[in-house]
């Protein structure tokens, strides 16, 4: 399993970056969110899904990210250089550290959800899941978790997506 952390530091892509963080309690859950602006790259990351082909990452581009203690995913909101809201990317992971206030980091459990611009929800990576089971990297008890987190997290979006949009696109206004 991938560990991932807020600041992006293993991400060899990312040449320059401008990283602010700050306390959070989106929807009562406590955490920490940021935003990170993507400055200059070795290339841009283009991601081909089943939603289509959209650049995610490139110069001008901005993340927003959160991370809520106790929650089983990890947030990712991307917008381009001309302010434009691209999408929203879930890791299902286990519940994030906060042992660098500064620089959370979480366990990724492959699986991910993504609301797209246009509102609609992909599920992605599920064989990732089973594989990683398959090959005994991770156990049923793990494989179990990841599923149940990504349904409750899919029921939840279905009655949420413009107010978690409102809420990503007013901390990059924010904090941008």
């Amino acid at each position: 399993m991938k560990t991932k952390n807020m600041k992006r530091t293993a991400w060899k892509r990312l040449l320059e970056k401008e990283y602010i963080v700050r306390d959070c309690a989106p929807w009562g859950y406590p955490g920490r969110e940021s935003v990170l602006k993507i400055h200059k790259v070795t290339a841009p990351l283009w991601v081909k899904e089943g939603y289509g082909e959209i650049c995610i990452a490139d110069a001008g581009h901005t993340w927003v990210q959160v991370a809520c203690h106790g929650q089983p995913y990890w947030l990712t909101a991307m917008f381009d250089r001309e302010d434009r809201f691209l999408q929203i990317y879930f890791d299902i992971a286990l519940p994030p550290c906060f042992d660098h206030p500064d620089d959370p980091w979480f366990t990724d459990l492959y699986l991910d959800v993504v609301l797209t611009s246009d509102r609609q929800l992909v599920t992605m990576d599920r064989e990732e899941l089973e594989a990683a089971l398959q090959a005994g990297e991770i156990g049923k008890e793990t494989y179990d978790f990841a599923l149940s987190a990504c349904e409750k997290l899919l029921g939840w979006l279905e009655e949420n997506k413009d107010e978690l949009v409102d809420y990503v696109t007013g901390v990059y206004r924010e904090l941008k």
